[in-house]
């Protein structure tokens, strides 16, 4: 079954969407029903909205939760002709060929899957995600070398959670095997500013799974993780990420030790729209830093 974060991503870009008060109510019934796993009923509504409103502005976002809700119910088929509407409509959105990638991917149609994976990445290079989606093919082709390049770009990308099999494919003494072994977190900043305040967020990028990574790899001042809860998101601000042109950061309370085993509790801010190889706040060490020590 597709992976619900595909589905709740989607959900974030529509609800910056605007709309007329008949498209709303349509439009706010069909999530309700996506959000509580209700895929039959959301599609019902979805054909309604697409019959209704065929010349909505970002029609081409409905045919792509209308997909999400085929894949979910594992109708593959419905799913790729809802993604190829979605590009067809607009042939700029990418990841509406990346995710018809993915449903090839699983219905084992892989030679497809790597088309689209490679279309995507031509209109999108920087969907990180997608090397690593085009890795896990080349790789179930039997295509290691070319699986490691991929996994070596996803990584470039700020990809953290690049699979475990990247083992396979990439000899154990390259560098890219090591980065991956060592939790790619390794630089350290000086500027007490990063992260700690809204003028200047930690830019983790790719969605929440982005954010979790990096607050995984902090260790605190006596070598152990750090604890995180999501406050909420804030501070909207221009992004070209972004499907609206802004999007918001995420602000987060991080409990930890300092070096002398004082309790410590900050917030610190991220965003998961831009990108830029993050590094360690001040006050964080890395998890080298205390194999270092042993």
């Amino acid at each position: 079954m597709l992976n619900k974060t595909i589905i709740v991503t989607l959900l974030l870009f529509n609800g910056m969407i605007s709309f007329g008060q008949p498209e709303r109510v349509l439009y706010e019934k069909s999530i309700s029903e996506l959000r509580g796993g209700n895929y039959e009923q959301a599609i019902v509504f979805l054909n309604e909205f697409i019959e209704k409103y065929p010349d909505f502005v970002n029609i081409h976002m409905i045919y792509l939760n209308r997909a999400s809700a085929y894949s979910s119910l594992e109708k593959y088929e419905a799913a790729i002709k809802d993604y190829t509407a979605a590009y067809k409509i607009k042939p700029t959105y990418a990841e509406a060929v990346r995710q018809r990638g993915y449903a090839k991917k699983i219905m084992g149609k892989l030679e497809a899957a790597l088309e689209d994976y490679n279309l995507a990445l031509q209109i999108d290079p920087g969907l990180a995600s997608t090397y690593t989606n085009k890795g896990i093919v080349l790789e179930a082709l039997d295509r290691p070398d070319d699986a490691c390049e991929n996994y070596k770009k996803a990584l470039e990308l700020g990809m953290y959670d690049v699979p475990e099999f990247i083992e396979k494919s990439c000899d154990s003494t390259s560098k890219l095997y090591q980065k991956y072994t060592y939790q790619l977190l390794v630089d350290k900043s000086t500027d007490k500013t990063y992260g700690f305040t809204e003028e200047n967020p930690i830019r983790v990028g790719h969605g929440p799974r982005g954010q979790e990574a990096f607050l995984k790899l902090l260790r605190d001042g006596q070598g152990n993780e750090v604890t995180y809860t999501r406050l909420g998101s804030c501070c909207r601000y221009s992004s070209s990420k972004s499907a609206m042109g802004f999007a918001m950061l995420d602000s987060y309370e991080v409990k930890y030790k300092d070096e002398k085993g004082k309790k410590k509790k900050v917030v610190l801010y991220t965003s998961f729209y831009e990108y830029d190889a993050p590094r360690i706040p001040v006050g964080f060490y890395s998890i080298q830093d205390f194999e270092k020590k042993k």
